[in-house]
């Protein structure tokens, strides 16, 4: 009997004790750092600098594809005098079609990138939601056992 008239078993102390409260909190704070572990790997597979690098790669294809091509436009504007219209008129045609279909895979690609990097962001975030959600249930779970285990001690 304690001090303000409660009678405390001797039981409670041997089946609900201590190292039973400090082995579910360890338990339970292992489980969280083995998903934040997990969390942490997707995260550090997702690898944005290659796709700026990739995107980057592409924009300078596209310059150098375009000053190739500018450059061969003058060249048949000079020719222009040089040669029959008709001839020119096709050969310009041509670059128009080639450009024209430059253009399309060129605007695929960036599409494709753009999607991946969206993706791989709603990943991200879908990550840390969990990980915050699993926070939070851990927290609240701490609480909870805490709460418990003062009502017992009372």
């Amino acid at each position: 009997m304690d001090v303000s008239g409660n009678i405390a078993e001797a039981t409670f102390y041997t089946e609900f004790g201590f190292d039973t409260v400090r082995d579910e909190f360890r338990k339970t704070f292992g489980d969280i750092e083995d998903r934040l572990t997990i969390i942490e790997q997707g995260i550090e597979e997702v690898n944005i600098d290659a796709i700026k690098t990739n995107v980057q790669r592409l924009q300078d294809e596209v310059k150098t594809n375009t000053q190739k091509l500018e450059e061969q436009l003058s060249s048949i504007e000079r020719e222009v005098k040089e040669v029959d219209t008709e001839t020119i008129e096709t050969d310009i045609q041509k670059l128009e079609v080639s450009l024209g279909s430059f253009s399309e895979a060129f605007r695929s690609r960036l599409d494709d990138l753009e999607r991946n990097v969206n993706t791989q962001i709603s990943g991200i975030t879908n990550l840390l939601w969990t990980a915050i959600a699993l926070a939070v249930i851990s927290i609240v779970i701490s609480v909870s056992a805490v709460i418990v285990l003062l009502r017992r001690l009372r």
